[in-house]
């Protein structure tokens, strides 16, 4: 969970991965953009008898074609032009999704535990972790080529990382 930065629609919100174990009868995982509440001086609430939240603001529930689903590691952010990144940590895909739920991209990382998969092989199963992949990754974000890290910075293109 996060913080929405203040250069994204959303600003002061929480987002939310939730992995969504034991969800229901199937696991199901889903991101979710919640507006905290706070008392008329803008504190929060610490007593656990409260819940912090005034309702979901924004949820993106994936379809079973195009599945979100990870047990563990996994995050999301909003972008500055509303849509939000989303990393599935466990079968290591990234996407991009509008605040309509449309996918803009979809990618998946490349890179397994022993290093790169063949390109047009899935990657490797984890024997650990049902449904999940060795090409995990913990957590994506995406920074616009004005990034101020990357001024003045010259970032040539490298070799491809698949086979």
């Amino acid at each position: 969970m996060e913080w929405i930065k203040p250069n994204a629609p959303g600003t002061g919100h929480l987002m939310c991965y939730n992995n969504g174990l034991g969800r229901e009868t199937t696991n199901a995982s889903s991101i979710n953009e919640f507006i905290p509440a706070v008392d008329a001086n803008g504190n929060y609430s610490l007593l656990p008898s409260v819940v912090n939240l005034t309702g979901f603001n924004w949820s993106y529930y994936a379809d079973a074609a195009n599945s979100t689903y990870s047990a563990d590691i996994s995050g999301a952010q909003r972008l500055p032009n509303g849509n939000t990144t989303i990393c599935t940590g466990g079968t290591g895909e990234f996407r991009e999704v509008t605040y309509s739920g449309n996918i803009v991209w979809k990618y998946i990382n490349p890179v397994a535990h022993d290093g790169p998969v063949v390109q047009g092989t899935a990657p490797p199963a984890d024997p650990n972790n049902a449904g999940e992949t060795l090409n995990s990754v913990f957590r994506i974000y995406k920074y616009p080529l004005g990034y101020p890290a990357f001024i003045g910075k010259t970032l040539p293109p490298g070799g491809y990382i698949v086979q």
